[in-house]
Formats: C-alpha cells, sequence, structure tokens
C-alpha cells in the first residue's frame, strides 16, 4: 500500500493533474464524460478524487480510487488487462478513470 499521495511504485509524490496553461477552468470540462459533467453539476468543485493504492500484476493493473463529495465517501475498483502498445501509465490512468467513474455512479445512485 502506498503512503498518502505518493506512488506506491516510485514512493515520490503524485503531482496533481491541471489544465494545459493558458486554458481557462471551464475549457477543461469539453470533451470530459458524462459523469463527470454530472458530478461537476451536483458538487461544483467540493469533491475530490484520490487514488489509495494501486498495483500491477502480470497482465493486469488494478486501481483502488476514493472519491469524497459533501462528507461522503465512495471507494470503487478498477481492474484494467494490458492492451497491445499500451504504458503502465497508460493502463494506470485508464483503470483511474473507471474507478472515478464506478464512484461518481455510486455517489449518483445513492442521490447524495
Amino acid at each position: 500500500m502506498s503512503r498518502r499521495g505518493t506512488s506506491a511504485l516510485s514512493q515520490r509524490p503524485i503531482r496533481p493533474i491541471t489544465a494545459p496553461s493558458g486554458m481557462r477552468p471551464d475549457d477543461a470540462r469539453v470533451g470530459q464524460p458524462e459523469f463527470f459533467n454530472r458530478l461537476r453539476e451536483a458538487h461544483g468543485d467540493t469533491w475530490s478524487f484520490e487514488i489509495v493504492q494501486h498495483s500491477s500484476y502480470g497482465n493486469t493493473v488494478e486501481v483502488v480510487g476514493q472519491l469524497r463529495a459533501n462528507g461522503t465517501v465512495k471507494r470503487e475498483t478498477a481492474v484494467v488487462a494490458n492492451e497491445p502498445g499500451r504504458s503502465l501509465g497508460e493502463l494506470l490512468e485508464r483503470a483511474a478513470n473507471i474507478s472515478l467513474q464506478k464512484c461518481a455512479d455510486a455517489l449518483m445512485r445513492n442521490g447524495r
């Protein structure tokens, strides 16, 4: 298990993803999946998502993500199988996105 905010693979701090320079915060919403837009509409900027654990074994990457919004916490696991031509970073990103989507769906299903 990794320390909060660090990568278990390297134990270096994980930098937050930010919009490219010159891009307004609203521009970052363009092209986002529908669940992301619903999350922003329901909770604005008062939510956070954190990867609390990740691992790779064989041809598989697993991510456990945690979504916090208005005092509610949802934690979901996503597993992604290796795809030809994909890097470990791409697989981790895909698994993190799936975990976030599952957390957001669970949050919305409970009417929060």
